[in-house]
């Protein structure tokens, strides 16, 4: 089936997002995902297939390591916080609260 260039895209980083987190952390993974890819992906363009399809994957890996660091930062914020309340220890109670807050975008303005 051919895609359009957008379809294309889209669907390869869906496919990305797919894969277990240990399968997309480096440059080497999302150059053997595209091998695959390119496979199932038709779409038109005179410039390589999998150069092509590997430079969206790692555009997706950025935008996971950025996400990724704003976790850290809101923990550490939070921790902080704790903290200076007078709390000797961070109950693991209130990170999974905080890691739930954050993925449903509630805490991500405050990073």
């Amino acid at each position: 089936m051919r895609h359009r260039h957008d379809e294309a895209r889209a669907e390869a980083a869906r496919r990305w997002h797919a894969l277990p987190p240990e399968r997309r952390q480096h440059l080497a993974d999302a150059e053997a995902f595209a091998r695959e890819l390119t496979h199932d992906l038709y779409f038109a363009t005179i410039a390589d297939r999998i150069k092509l399809i590997t430079a969206w994957l790692v555009l997706e890996l950025d935008v996971d390591f950025r996400l990724a660091e704003q976790r850290a930062r809101l923990e550490r914020q939070l921790r902080e916080e704790a903290r200076a309340a007078g709390f000797a220890q961070w109950q693991a109670d209130d990170r999974a609260a905080a890691h739930a807050a954050w993925q449903a975008g509630e805490l991500a303005s405050a990073a």
